[in-house]
């Protein structure tokens, strides 16, 4: 019962739905996205003298072009699912009238709620604040900031929760396999080859369960407004508040905290997986995901 409406919103799948126009759906989608970004660092690194910056996202350009660079991928999938499965944009989504009410109910929401555990966290870690960069910069920027991570949280949705889900969805009844499938892939993208082990199983952990609260808030509601206000205000908070001195995707965050590796390197060790930073936020995605369905209800 809880996941009514997703029936509805999986009904465009259905026609189309076996394995291998998915997997070969998936595939052209994810080229497409690297020779987007080969294209978009190729040219940048032509006009900066500072290539790496482009890839690491430490600079606001360089964090912006890769944000940006997610328009090849929502494209991708816009242009997959009408040429090998018959389905336009709207069937991705769901009821515009329905994502526009859910996304705003959940995102109000979740802004309200985060702003409180925001001070708390600050009121706890505060004192290990390494930079506050210049706020009349970081709000000028701050409107191509929203509108770059409006195109990339949306593009994840269209892909993970929009088309992966509901092709799975229309080809197994088993919400193990449409709500842990789709989820281990986006946690396999968050894999990097430059972090630790440790580093690399903390962030695959939380974004398979992001993921999961995703496409749980996705089947509830049977559209795509929930998960993209969960992203996009995750987004906000983890992209354009905060960040690690010098570490990837820092570009664009007003505060910034110790890098992981700089503790390493004066001595301290490493991190267990199952850390105090990821239970945190572990318990800060359950408080985010009650509120979203609580928002829901309303």
């Amino acid at each position: 019962m809880a996941y009514r409406n997703h029936d509805a919103f999986v009904d465009p799948a259905r026609p189309k739905s076996d394995l291998g126009s998915l997997i070969l759906g998936i595939i052209f989608i994810e080229l497409a996205f690297i020779f987007g970004f080969i294209i978009m660092y190729g040219v940048m690194t032509v006009l900066s003298q500072d290539p790496d910056a482009i890839y690491q996202g430490t600079t606001a350009g360089g964090m912006l072009i890769q944000l940006f660079t997610f328009a090849f991928f929502g494209i991708a999938v816009i242009l997959v699912a009408e040429l090998r499965h018959n389905r336009d944009f709207l069937s991705l989504i769901g009821n515009p009238f329905h994502v526009v009410r859910d996304f705003r109910a959940t995102f109000i929401a979740l802004c309200m709620i985060m702003v409180l555990l925001e001070v708390i966290y600050l009121t706890f870690y505060g004192s290990q604040i390494l930079e506050v960069r210049n706020v009349f910069r970081w709000a000028a920027l701050l409107p191509i900031s929203v509108l770059a991570l409006l195109i990339q949280t949306g593009s994840e949705e269209l892909f993970y929760r929009g088309y992966v889900q509901q092709q799975l969805a229309a080809r197994f009844n088993s919400p193990l396999i449409w709500l842990i499938v789709p989820n281990i892939l986006f946690a396999w993208a968050h894999y990097s080859s430059e972090a630790d082990y440790t580093s690399n199983m903390q962030t695959m952990i939380w974004t398979f369960s992001f993921g999961l609260v995703a496409s749980d808030l996705t089947a509830r509601s049977g559209n795509l407004g929930p998960a993209f206000a969960l992203h996009l205000a995750n987004n906000i908070a983890a992209m354009l508040l905060y960040g690690e001195h010098g570490g990837q995707g820092s570009g664009l965050a007003l505060i910034l905290f110790p890098s992981v590796d700089a503790d390493i390197a004066q001595g301290q060790s490493a991190e267990t997986i199952l850390s105090i930073g990821l239970i945190y936020q572990l318990g800060f995605l359950l408080i985010i995901w009650l509120t979203a369905r609580n928002a829901l209800r309303r």
